[in-house]
């Protein structure tokens, strides 16, 4: 199966759990076969420099917006915490969280400085991030410029995160975006891992 299907199948996967929110907590993992990612490069929101995957680290990209009120906040909390919980070792490499933003409101002046745990934001640079997220089969729903004068008005997304290896492949799409899940996921990938969690 090609990458732009497999990327498809993943996105209707992700629409289901969109369609169907009840479903997400005992779903768990949404995809577990990986896939290639088209190399891409965005704009660092607090160096104002390219960023550009696959670099030869692991990554948790997730794509939100800085006034997002729910979904957003709460999965950096849960990344976070999985981040401080996470060993760091050859066998059982520690990621970097991505945090892509798919609103046009958005800018490197009111991205810079967010930073908590080391997440980096990013914003369109070379590629464009509907562009980013599109070739993963992540889809969202952007409201009409008008509406988008509102700095207020939200954005609908799917709460999911995807796993990203050193090479270039989505290893899996995670939602929800909770500890567990995420610990779950990457001892999956990194079976090492499972002995170096600290609680």
């Amino acid at each position: 199966m090609s990458a732009v299907k497999q990327g498809l199948l993943a996105g209707a996967l992700l629409g289901l759990l969109a369609a169907f929110p009840w479903y997400g907590p005992h779903l768990g993992m949404v995809w577990q076969r990986p896939f290639a990612v088209e190399p891409f490069s965005l704009r660092n929101a607090e160096t104002g420099k390219s960023f550009r995957y696959p670099d030869g680290r692991p990554y948790l990209l997730y794509f939100g917006f800085q006034t997002c009120r729910l979904a957003c906040p709460i999965a950096l909390a849960e990344m976070g915490a999985f981040l401080r919980q996470a060993g760091d070792s050859p066998a059982c490499p520690l990621p970097v969280v991505l945090f892509a933003s798919i609103d046009p409101r958005d800018t490197q002046k009111s991205l810079r400085g967010k930073s908590v745990f080391g997440e980096v934001y990013l914003l369109d640079g070379e590629d464009r991030v509907i562009d980013v997220a599109r070739n993963l089969g992540y889809n969202y729903r952007l409201p009409s410029a008008s509406l988008l004068e509102d700095p207020l008005m939200q954005i609908d997304h799917a709460d999911s995160v995807f796993l990203l290896d050193s090479k270039g492949f989505v290893t899996q799409v995670v939602s929800p975006v909770q500890v567990d899940t995420l610990r779950s996921a990457w001892q999956r990938i990194y079976p090492a891992c499972a002995t170096l969690y600290r609680e």
